[in-house]
């Protein structure tokens, strides 16, 4: 899986759940804010999310997890530092954990 395919995952994932929870369809990029742009979005949402990209990516589901909190990303959390994060530190761990 590639960073295209991360943020293809990250992107549908966040729609899926905010369609699914009733809220209004958004466009999702990476210039979007999580928190304050996704209706409803919280902390029980964010969990949920966290589960499903785990589990596509094979890592742990703290480690998606700890990347919605703002104070782990050292910013406002939007999607496109999401997608930074799980590329460079999750995905490239993942990659060496594979091919060892």
């Amino acid at each position: 899986m590639d960073c295209d395919d991360v943020r293809k995952l990250v992107i549908e994932t966040l729609q899926a759940f905010q369609e699914l929870s009733g809220e209004p369809s958004i466009e999702i990029d990476e210039d979007t804010s999580v928190y304050q742009e996704l209706p409803n979005f919280d902390s029980i949402r964010a969990v949920e999310v966290a589960v499903v990209v785990s589990e596509e990516l094979g890592c742990e589901a703290q480690a998606v997890l700890d990347l919605f909190l703002p104070d782990h990303v050292g910013e406002e959390v939007k999607v496109g530092v999401l997608i930074e994060h799980l590329c460079t530190d999750i995905h490239s761990t993942i990659t060496e954990e594979v091919s060892i």
